[in-house]
């Protein structure tokens, strides 16, 4: 090969965005993270947006980097399905592009922990407000259950009860 090949380049820049768009992410859902444990429910709203975003563009990244892989692999005469891994393309490249592929592949695998952990932690603080949100209505509904339902004739301890029509005891019943 005389020069880099053409997919070559374009996965390279690839996988740079890719890394540049997971760090991107990485920061919106720790800024999320921190706007759910200070309660700014606001901004929360907007870093949702900014993540949903990033998503989609690591999608789009996601494909073009799976379309300049197979163009790769063809390129080299790797098999396609399953559609070889960089480690498979670095070893059939000359050692200079294969260091280069290998370097960014290593650098998105750290982007890609990094914002696999921040969602991680704000998914477990958030299912914990879910938690603690469904105990609260689950309260709720049960004192507005409560407060609709007419008074028993008598308490559990034997002990009179008030507000019923006719006071009972709960020892005249075990006779």
């Amino acid at each position: 090969m005389n020069g880099k090949p053409h997919a070559l380049e374009v996965l390279l820049a690839c996988l740079d965005r890719l890394r540049t768009r997971n760090q991107a992410w990485a920061a919106f859902a720790e800024a999320h993270h921190a706007d759910m444990v200070a309660g700014r429910f606001a901004n929360m709203a907007a870093s949702v947006d900014a993540m949903e975003r990033e998503l989609v563009s690591i999608a789009d990244e996601e494909d073009m980097r799976i379309r300049s892989t197979l163009e790769l692999a063809f390129e080299l005469d790797l098999p396609d399905d399953p559609p070889p891994r960089l480690s498979d393309l670095a070893d059939r490249l000359p050692s200079d592009w294969a260091d280069e592929l290998r370097a960014i592949g290593q650098k998105l695998r750290e982007a890609v922990a990094k914002a696999e952990e921040a969602g991680k932690r704000s998914s477990e603080l958030a299912l914990i407000g879910l938690r603690v949100s469904q105990g609260a209505i689950r309260l709720a509904q049960e004192a507005a259950t409560r407060s609709i339902r007419p008074p028993a004739a008598y308490a559990r301890s034997g002990q009179r009860t008030n507000g019923t029509a006719v006071p009972v005891f709960q020892r005249a019943w075990k006779a």
